[in-house]
This record gives structure tokens, sequence and C-alpha cells, in this order.
């Protein structure tokens, strides 16, 4: 019952890999769980209640949101080269998160 209250109609983890210390991908069924949760995840992944989802461009996976929001807040910087193209023009022209020319 805990477990279908959990994840209740259908619901599901889609989980984005991460770039690892060494900036080699790591995928959901490769990261470090907590003895005490590796069967609680194991369970997850065995009954499909958790999928990776690949990653079509893996120089994406720098780029952190938080960052990113702080660079913003900043002015003009490097966050520009990383947008796809017209997405810092409009940033800038409309003034979101917090952009300060």
């Amino acid at each position: 019952e805990g477990f279908g209250k959990l994840f209740q109609d259908n619901t599901r983890l889609l989980v984005y890999p991460e770039l690892n210390p060494s900036g080699d991908l790591t995928k959901h069924t490769e990261v470090e769980i907590p003895t005490n949760l590796q069967c609680l995840y194991q369970h997850l992944l065995d009954n499909n209640f958790i999928f990776g989802i690949e990653c079509s461009d893996p120089a994406l996976l720098s780029i952190y949101s938080a960052e990113a929001h702080d660079q913003i807040k900043n002015g003009h910087g490097d966050w520009e080269a990383k947008l796809p193209p017209g997405i810092a023009e409009q940033i800038m022209d409309h003034r979101w998160f917090g952009f300060r020319p």
C-alpha cells in the first residue's frame, strides 16, 4: 500500500544523467545509493518507476540553473553563450530572471 501511495496514478521518475567529477556521464542506474535505501531503489528500478533519459548533448549537463540565474542577475556574461540562439536577447529585452544591464 505504501508504494501505491508513493507512486499513485502511474507516476514515474524520469532522470537525466549527470556529470561525475571526472566529467563522465553517470546514469540513473549507476548512482551511489546509501546502504539502507539500496533495496528500495532497486525495487523502483525493477518495477519501472524510474527511467533514464538519454541526453542529446552532454555539454548541456555542465550548465547549472542556479549559477546561470546568478550570472543573469549580474548582467552580461558567459551565460549568454550557453543558451540557444535568440534566448539571451529575449531575457535581456524583457529583463527576465532579474537581468540588469
